[in-house]
């Protein structure tokens, strides 16, 4: 279970072949998501996984950071909000996201559904189809849940790498503004706990930015708290003995602009470089 940032990463990068594996990567992975995609696994399966990997990005303590996509799984959140409490939620009420019924009246809806209905029309008026490779120019996503990305994404030239870098520092930054302080500590803290008391081994995994963007925010006073948060992590890690990989400092691990695709989305080699 991860953030889109492993979203090309299946179980190869991280467990021997006899072990089953599932890519639960999300855009914008925030805490909420991780909490509901636990509570599925408990309510539809009646089980754990024996170990979960937290892809784990600085804005899930930011509660500024405008990540809602998760409540179209509440039920399952709700769930297992009650499992990590011990106690029943006061409210029974429906969750209603807005924002996704005024989609189907939004313009770029409208655009997105024109450019699909054209790719039906291409495949023949499939919207999927299978294929025995990855070696082809089109979105494929794995039997494990892991994501290939059309060729533009997957071999995009440095210099747009880097173009696409400079953007994403600069303001408003995703998911990051007005961060001033780490919030959800508690509950995240709680929901590790939790995990622990089922037997669940918990990795934390904190996905590098572009050394490009990691430069030009963390000389910016307001970002630093991306470190701060790293901090944090570590210090929890350390306490509860979990094994934590990666860092959003790229320069750990001498990544260059070359091994990402934008901002923050490394490709394949920095999960598997940093796994290893």
């Amino acid at each position: 279970m991860v953030h889109q940032e492993l979203c090309n990463c299946g179980k190869d990068f991280f467990l021997e072949n006899k072990t089953n594996f599932f890519n639960h990567s999300v855009s914008g992975a925030s805490l909420e998501d991780y909490i509901a995609i636990v509570g599925a696994y408990e309510l539809i399966h009646g089980y754990l996984p024996s170990s979960v990997v937290l892809g784990i990005d600085p804005w899930i303590f930011n509660k500024y950071s405008g990540q809602n996509r998760w409540k179209s799984l509440s039920k399952y959140y709700n769930y297992e909000i009650e499992k990590i409490d011990n106690k029943k939620q006061n409210s029974t009420a429906t969750i209603v996201n807005t924002a996704k019924w005024k989609q189907l009246i939004n313009y770029d809806y409208t655009v997105s559904n024109i450019k699909f209905f054209k790719n039906l029309l291409k495949n023949d008026g499939q919207a999927f189809y299978v294929t025995d490779t990855i070696d082809i120019d089109d979105s494929i996503k794995e039997s494990d849940g892991s994501i290939h990305y059309p060729y533009k994404t997957r071999f995009i030239k440095d210099d747009e790498v880097r173009k696409n870098a400079i953007a994403y520092s600069k303001k408003p930054v995703y998911s990051l503004e007005r961060f001033n302080k780490l919030e959800n500590v508690k509950l995240f803290e709680n929901f590790i706990k939790y995990l622990e008391s089922r037997n669940t081994k918990v990795i934390f995994f904190l996905p590098p930015y572009n050394p490009i963007t990691y430069d030009l925010l963390t000389k910016q006073s307001e970002y630093k708290i991306i470190n701060k948060v790293e901090r944090y992590l570590n210090k929890l890690a350390n306490e509860h003995n979990i094994s934590i990989k990666g860092s959003y400092n790229p320069h750990n691990y001498s990544f260059e602009n070359k091994d990402f695709s934008d901002g923050m989305h490394g490709h394949g080699s920095v999960a598997k470089k940093i796994f290893e």
